[in-house]
């Protein structure tokens, strides 16, 4: 976190982390191949964000095909048993054109549980 005083930092992780799987739709290189480069010593080049990207955690929700019909969203689905508090994959949605983002986010609302329209409306408001 970035604060009056300086970076705050909570963690660091020298492994592929959650926080950056957006990076397999949305940048030039993801962190899972950044991470096979560097523990085989292979060129690191520098990742490039493509556009505006939005990753939402699948947490303990069945799979929606609906979500595909979607513009816009990738689907990234771990097959794992579903069950309560437990990620089972995420969605990326990436665009240069935030308005059409933000609308795919607002259609993606009703296709999921109710406890993720609090996220994809703030997530909207970002990218306003």
């Amino acid at each position: 976190f970035v604060t009056a005083d300086g970076l705050l930092i909570n963690e660091l992780a020298p492994r592929v982390h959650n926080s950056g799987r957006w990076t397999q739709n949305g940048a030039s290189i993801s962190q899972f191949e950044l991470h096979l480069r560097a523990i085989t010593d292979l060129p690191l080049p520098p990742p490039v964000v493509n556009s505006p990207s939005v990753m939402i955690n699948l947490i303990g929700t069945d799979l929606n095909y609906d979500w595909l019909k979607l513009p816009l969203v990738h689907l990234h689905w771990y097959d794992k048993e579903v069950r309560p508090g437990r990620k089972v994959g995420h969605l990326n949605l990436t665009d240069s054109d935030t308005d059409r983002l933000s609308a795919t986010l607002e259609a993606l609302k009703p296709l999921l549980p109710p406890e993720y329209a609090s996220g994809i409306f703030w997530a909207q408001a970002q990218l306003a």
